[in-house]
């Protein structure tokens, strides 16, 4: 904005000299300017805010404001929101009026009248123009690579495997009143009549209960022991513990890589079994069988659970954090809970499933109905919510310092070309091309370009190293992302300088020499 209002004054300096000349003074004249600039500023923030009311419901859509709800902080352009942009650009254009009403009274009437009559503009404004491109393309640099970084490292989180298969599960909540289902047995049986009622349904190709899901925040730890277990940490076990029944790792697309999964005939009045996780496994027998080794729970000093299985370790709550905590499962039928999630595979759609499975979790019992439909997708796709905020933030500011710095240096390029006509027109006269004409305007322009580049590297490598911790198997310097930037830099300053070099080239010797 300072570079455009700095070519807008500089094509009216013959106004400002004829002004002077004719008895305006230099408190005048610099107010003018300085209220001009303000009247400029106060509309394009009153203009702002409007953009900004209007584009909230599109990031709400976007999924951009449940981050902030987390931090307490309401989404909306409210009175002090508003009072505090309005002021600070209302600030800035002041602040640019008295800088520029300082330079314009530095200089009097018949300074200003010569200065005005030459054909191309004071070295030192043009080198002021020049230098303020090469700082919004330095700035823009750093904010592209900032966001190309944290987008590819969003790409890459979304494409980790969880340990499981998301596609196609829908999860609906279900509660248990402790007054109906005070018995084990009460419970145990409304599980068992609820999964029989949802398989029956066309189109479920599995049904399965568990007391709590992946990336729902609710899933409990238990302190453990296991028989002969001497390791350090042998009075301070704790695992990630689930109830759920014998579909449940079908269901999710877990495969066992040892054992066996749990069966209908794993009730009360059997053997308790348990199925372990990868990581409880190599942490407690490193290099041997976990099957038939015994854990017991905390609490418990008499039922020892026998390992019958062992499955993958899945990502809990969070895809860029690599399980850290053991895992153990138990059937439902032995250890009920009050409470969990039914998880149907199917290739319906949710909308078409989930009627029907909730018309099925009434027939069983009708005070209980099924809350929190989700697809496990969906779940996934909100753990990812407070990064991906930041990621479309970042991207949205960087694409709009883009198409300003192009702007901008359009606004040169075009203003400076402009001033040249006469050396043009000459150039043109004595043999030069309509090339050479293109690449003398192209070429200025982007050396700018290669300028700001050159100075935004550096930037864009400390900002890189700043934002280390939240990248996720993508370095800090990629170089991959950092010649992208580059090269779309390049590419808007080429699309920038085009129409002015175009123009430039098509310039007729005879009138533009005749202008001047």
């Amino acid at each position: 904005v300072a570079n455009l209002l700095l070519a807008r004054l500089g094509a009216r300096r013959r106004e400002f000299a004829l002004r002077a000349a004719l008895g305006a003074g230099r408190l005048r004249i610099g107010r003018q300017v300085a209220a001009d600039i303000a009247l400029l500023a106060a509309a394009g923030g009153g203009g702002g805010l409007l953009v900004a009311a209007a584009s909230l419901p599109l990031l709400d859509r976007l999924g951009m404001t449940s981050a902030w709800r987390w931090s307490g902080v309401a989404p909306g352009v409210g009175g002090a929101v508003a009072l505090f942009a309005f002021a600070l650009t209302l600030g800035f254009g002041v602040l640019l009026g008295v800088v520029a009403s300082f330079a314009l009274s530095r200089t009097g009437g018949y300074e200003l009248l010569r200065s005005a009559s030459r054909a191309t503009p004071t070295q030192g404004a043009g080198r002021a123009r020049s230098a303020l491109v090469v700082a919004q393309f330095a700035l823009t640099l750093v904010l592209l690579a900032a966001a190309g970084l944290l987008l590819k490292s969003f790409v890459r989180l979304q494409r980790t495997d969880p340990g499981f298969v998301a596609a196609g599960v829908l999860t609906m909540r279900l509660n248990l009143p402790d007054a109906a289902y005070a018995a084990d047995a009460d419970a145990v049986r409304y599980y068992d009549r609820l999964l029989t009622a949802a398989r029956r349904i066309p189109g479920v190709e599995t049904a399965a209960y568990t007391s709590s899901l992946p990336f729902d925040q609710h899933l409990g730890v238990s302190g453990y022991k296991a028989e002969g277990y001497a390791g350090e940490d042998a009075e301070m076990l704790a695992a990630e513990r689930q109830s759920v029944d014998e579909d449940y790792f079908a269901a999710l697309g877990m495969p066992l890589l040892e054992g066996r999964a749990f069966s209908a005939g794993d009730t009360a009045g059997s053997t308790p079994v348990v199925i372990v996780d990868e990581t409880l496994a190599h942490h407690l027998w490193p290099g041997r069988s976990a099957l038939g080794r015994r854990l017991r729970r905390d609490g418990d000093d008499t039922a020892w659970m026998t390992v019958v299985g062992v499955v993958p370790a899945v990502r809990q709550n969070d895809l860029a954090r690599k399980p850290v905590l053991d895992a153990m499962y138990w059937p439902y039928r032995q250890l009920p809970a009050r409470f969990g999630e039914l998880v149907v595979r199917s290739a319906l759609p949710a909308a078409t499933l989930l009627p029907q499975l909730r018309a099925a979790a009434l027939a069983v019992d009708a005070q209980l109905p099924l809350y929190d439909a989700r697809t496990l997708d969906e779940r996934i796709a909100h753990s990812l919510n407070q990064r991906r905020t930041p990621v479309l933030m970042l991207g949205a500011f960087a694409g709009l310092a883009l198409l300003l710095a192009a702007i901008g240096l359009y606004g040169v390029v075009a203003f400076l070309t402009a001033r040249r006509a006469a050396e043009l027109g000459v150039r043109i006269a004595v043999g030069a091309s309509a090339r050479d004409v293109l690449a003398l305007v192209l070429g200025s322009g982007l050396r700018l370009c290669a300028f700001g580049i050159a100075a935004g590297a550096l930037g864009a490598f400390a900002v890189g190293r700043l934002l280390r911790a939240e990248l996720y198997e993508v370095d800090a310097a990629d170089p991959g992302v950092f010649a992208g930037v580059a090269a779309l830099l390049v590419a808007v300053a080429l699309l920038a300088c085009w129409l002015p070099a175009r123009r430039a080239a098509a310039t007729d010797p005879a009138i533009a020499l005749r202008d001047e």
